[in-house]
């Protein structure tokens, strides 16, 4: 990746920078969630060794932070990246002893190679390597600044991007999947994150088109924090991209569909779950709400 930075900007191919980077964003990352879990599935293997007065395992190998020991259906906790990410959304990732070693060394190089593979892309910008990049930037606690030199054409879902992250990653988040696990009902959002969605929304609504896979996850971020009205009207509003207003009762052979990427499809059959689930959670609070008045 240094190498490939180190080549004038001539002779640079924007879209291999950005993937290139993309996939050491993620690489980094998801070594760093492995370490946690890994971490995690020690010390439940010694629990249980000291409770039947076994030997304890083998702790994992000690490495460099951000070197990979990690190999998939071999080492205890092993997650691919998505999953890892799910299981590791409760925790305080910053200030697990496992990931601090990689977060104070490795993480600030990656931000900063990341930062200059977007600047130097140009219009060849990804919008994934730019989540990759703030997913790093909200692990080490920082604010997600668009890089110097981002295309302007990037700029504004740059911004959506930061803010789905940082809800994701927020104390907001951790309060409303507490109170999901326990059944009661979440808490209000707070003033700054409810802003921060109107934002997203209104610079989501002035793009040309429909960014499904945006308004998706926006939708998905938005019910993570409990905010539910702007979670269903994003879900909404990425089904807008399917003609006429997301009713698809016209479809009646394989020709009827209409011409969609299959990412498109995927991010709209999230934002249909998330609809279906925020809807579910509403009925609940009325329901909870009514049982609680009735004490």
């Amino acid at each position: 990746m240094e190498l490939l930075l180190q080549l004038p900007a001539a002779d640079t191919d924007g879209h291999l920078v950005c993937g290139m980077a993309e996939a050491y964003a993620k690489a980094l990352e998801h070594n760093l969630l492995l370490n946690i879990l890994a971490s995690a599935a020690h010390a439940a293997a010694v629990a249980e060794a000291e409770a039947e007065d076994n030997p304890a395992p083998a702790p994992p190998p000690d490495v460099p932070p951000g070197v990979n020991a990690f190999r998939f259906r071999e080492t205890p906790g092993y997650e691919v990246l998505p999953v890892a990410r799910v299981k590791t959304g409760p925790m305080d990732v910053k200030t697990h002893p496992a990931a601090v070693p990689i977060i104070t060394v490795v993480l600030p190089k990656a931000c900063k190679t990341c930062e200059a593979a977007l600047s130097r892309a140009g219009n060849a910008q990804s919008q994934s390597l730019y989540e990759s990049y703030a997913r790093l930037q909200q692990i080490r606690g920082l604010a997600t600044a668009i890089p110097t030199g981002t295309a302007a054409a990037s700029e504004a879902t740059s911004k959506v991007v930061g803010i789905i992250e940082a809800m994701l990653r927020s104390d907001a988040a951790a309060a409303h999947a507490a109170a999901k696990a326990q059944s009661r009902k979440p808490p209000v959002p707070p003033p700054q994150t409810r802003a921060d969605i109107v934002t997203a929304m209104q610079i989501l609504s002035g793009l040309p088109g429909v960014n499904v896979e945006l308004w998706a996850k926006l939708a998905r971020a938005s019910a993570a924090v409990g905010a539910w009205g702007p979670a269903l009207e994003s879900a909404k509003s990425a089904a807008a991209a399917v003609p006429p207003d997301g009713d698809l009762s016209f479809i009646r052979r394989a020709s009827d569909l209409p011409d969609l990427t299959t990412n498109t499809w995927f991010w709209l059959a999230i934002s249909e779950l998330i609809h279906a689930q925020v809807s579910f959670w509403e009925v609940l609070a009325v329901e909870l709400m009514f049982y609680s008045s009735s004490f």
